[in-house]
């Protein structure tokens, strides 16, 4: 009986090998590199990041606290998040003042009473 199980032996140890080396690569392996880019991203975040958490609010981080984000997701209302409930950037602070146009940055930049010179009908500036 003993001879029966020394014969196949190598061949188990071979398809222990084979196994374990399978699970590393397909699981453990990604599962690493996952873990990585997730710490990244938390070290990443700066005010102006526009930003999605896992439950679903998306928001711009007005401040970086520590572990957590002050997010504003609205206009004056601010949450405090931990870092760890953001589940992506959709816009980085550099990339969002870049795709501005300079038509619409100088509308912000208009004091409140000077959007009178914008047309109703069309929404462009009327000099």
């Amino acid at each position: 009986m003993m001879e029966k199980f020394l014969k196949f032996l190598p061949q188990i140890v071979i398809l222990l090998i084979v196994f374990y080396a399978a699970n590393y690569f397909l699981f453990v392996r990604p599962q690493i590199s996952r873990k990585k880019q997730r710490t990244g991203l938390m070290k990443s975040l700066k005010k102006g990041d526009r930003v999605i958490t896992v439950g679903g609010i998306c928001g711009t981080i007005s401040e970086v606290d520590g572990d957590a984000v002050l997010l504003e997701v609205a206009e004056g209302i601010i949450i405090r998040v931990m870092k760890p409930a953001i589940g992506q950037v959709t816009e980085a602070a550099e990339a969002a003042e870049e795709d501005v146009p300079s038509s619409v940055r100088q509308w912000i930049d208009d004091e409140p009473g000077e959007a009178s010179d914008v047309s109703a009908d069309t929404g462009e500036r009327t000099e």
